[in-house]
């Protein structure tokens, strides 16, 4: 279980990448090109910020830093294989 903090910000995360996947994927994105590109820069962004935000939290958050660990666990030693 992960703590409240991680929950807001894991919703806020999703959210992000849905917004982002609607104005990325939106069937009108080649209409007004400046105005699409001004609103495709805010969905990166933002999703980008969520991303961020949610990894520094994982980071520092005692009760969710262990769980993080304990998941990537065989990841990380692959890696440390190799």
């Amino acid at each position: 279980m992960y703590c409240p903090e991680y929950n807001r910000l894991r919703q806020l995360y999703e959210v992000a990448i849905r917004n982002w996947g609607l104005v990325i994927f939106s069937p009108d994105s080649n209409s007004l090109i400046a105005l699409t590109a001004e609103i495709k820069d805010k969905a990166y962004r933002d999703r980008d910020d969520a991303k961020r935000r949610l990894s520094d939290h994982i980071g520092t958050c005692p009760v969710c830093t262990p769980k993080r660990r304990a998941t990537h666990r065989g990841v990380n030693s692959s890696l440390r294989d190799a």
